[in-house]
């Protein structure tokens, strides 16, 4: 629940909750991603993801499954996505930056 306070203007007061908490020691995505990639990498991880694949992504239902349940495997069906996406980035490494070169690149460059 918000606090009482009316000075906390829309949903910054979740702000003050993070505060001090586990949130301020979250790691970068890019970390994260080099994490799952690592994660998934052997042959015990690829079997692993090819089986949530199989139960969310590749299922199809029948056409009088409830909302509660659609929603539910959708859910399930953006987190497979999410974990491929990550592998995948975190696999490739860290993104390329236009200033990051090396020193020959830089003398080539004058």
């Amino acid at each position: 629940m918000p606090p009482d306070d009316a000075s906390v203007d829309g949903w910054t007061w979740f702000d003050s909750l993070r505060r001090g908490s586990a949130a301020d020691a979250e790691e970068p995505w890019s970390t994260v991603a080099a994490i799952a990639a690592r994660c998934f990498r052997g042959q015990d991880g690829v079997r692993l993801l090819v089986h949530l694949r199989q139960l969310t992504v590749e299922r199809s239902v029948a056409p009088d499954i409830c909302e509660a349940q659609l929603r539910h495997l959708e859910g399930q069906r953006h987190l497979v996505r999410y974990l491929e996406t990550m592998i995948k980035i975190g696999a490739a490494g860290p993104p390329a930056t236009r200033y990051s070169t090396s020193d020959e690149e830089e003398e080539d460059n004058d």
